[in-house]
């Protein structure tokens, strides 16, 4: 018998629905913000990561 596969959004709905893992979740939205900002800076420069 082959084992169920379990996608991605399964898995993220499912700890969704926990109050702790929310809270860390969105605790790091500020530092996902800031290297999303560096990486789109840096691609409108064309510049790549050991520059």
């Amino acid at each position: 018998m082959k084992p169920k596969h379990t996608t991605l959004e399964e898995l993220e709905q499912k700890w969704m629905q926990n109050p702790k893992f929310v809270a860390e979740y969105h605790a790091l939205d500020e530092e996902f913000a800031q290297a999303a900002a560096l990486i789109k800076a840096r691609a409108d420069s064309n510049m790549t990561q050991a520059e």
